[in-house]
């Protein structure tokens, strides 16, 4: 199980939020803390507090990774008992 710190939010399993969101493949680069990705061609570069953090999640995620540009925040959905949609936690990036 992965600890909540505040840079991390949990979010409600609804797929209806996901709407607004592209997948990603993440590449982070956890000695700088960065997080680089595609989005329609064109490389975009973050920093996130909590890049390893971020790692541990990817490692467990479950489905695809989605970035919500419009809240800056990546979303990694995890495996979660007695849940068939997991738990989606949301990483807040800044530029």
């Amino acid at each position: 199980m992965v600890q909540q710190s505040h840079f991390l939010a949990h979010f409600k399993p609804d797929d209806e939020a996901l709407t607004d969101s592209v997948a990603v493949l993440p590449i982070v680069d956890i000695c700088c803390g960065t997080v680089e990705f595609c989005v329609a061609g064109t490389w975009e570069k973050h920093h996130c507090l909590e890049a390893d953090i971020l790692i541990r999640c990817l490692v467990n995620s479950v489905r695809p990774v989605r970035w919500s540009q419009q809240d800056a925040q990546l979303i990694v959905t995890i495996a979660q008992r007695g849940s068939p949609k997991g738990q989606q936690i949301r990483f807040f990036l800044a530029d």
